[in-house]
């Protein structure tokens, strides 16, 4: 079962996504706890965002983590790991949110060098790409990674707009990234 804190970041991670200028009285009702208990946790409302930033970070390592070990294909690999960057990103939307529409930019988070090993690998996985002539050369990998982040956020604003399911934003996001870097498969 999970621990008060936990109940509280993933009642946020929910209420937020729905409105991401949700009151900490609103998530607190979510929970089904006082605004009392939560600031037993939580200094404030940026602390609990804070939390939650920590959470997606933790979530997004290990499914990309999960993603790159479950081929010994790289392209397999780049492919699964988009896909979880889309399910990441879909999961914890109302952050983007907030980053693009208040100070929450500022949130400062000391422990991202944590999760840096993913993005050593997925960089590492783009050179051999590169190497073996299956991207083509004259993209630089800064490209590419914005790219790929580029169409992450295209994947997710797609599913929340509801016009589209997941599934199907993963299959067009793999399309669209696979031919904007002529990747040969």
């Amino acid at each position: 079962m999970k621990d008060t804190k936990g109940k509280i970041i993933e009642s946020a991670i929910s209420v937020l996504n729905k409105d991401e200028t949700a009151s900490i009285e609103q998530i607190a009702i979510a929970v089904g706890v006082t605004r009392r208990t939560i600031h037993r946790y939580f200094k404030d409302r940026l602390n609990l965002i804070e939390h939650c930033k920590e959470n997606m970070l933790a979530v997004c390592n290990e499914k990309m983590t999960s993603a790159f070990k479950s081929s010994v294909d790289p392209v397999t690999q780049i492919e699964y790991m988009l896909y979880a960057a889309i399910e990441v990103g879909n999961q914890y939307c109302f952050l983007k949110k907030l980053y693009q529409h208040t100070d929450y930019s500022e949130i400062k988070n000391n422990s991202e060098s944590e999760y840096e090993n993913v993005r050593l690998e997925w960089f590492r996985l783009i050179e051999n790409l590169q190497s073996n002539g299956q991207i083509d050369t004259e993209l630089t990998i800064g490209w590419i990674y914005n790219l790929f982040g580029g169409i992450i956020e295209t994947a997710v604003i797609s599913v929340q707009s509801g016009n589209i399911t997941l599934n199907e934003v993963k299959k067009f996001a793999w399309i669209s990234f696979k031919g904007g870097i002529s990747l040969n498969r």
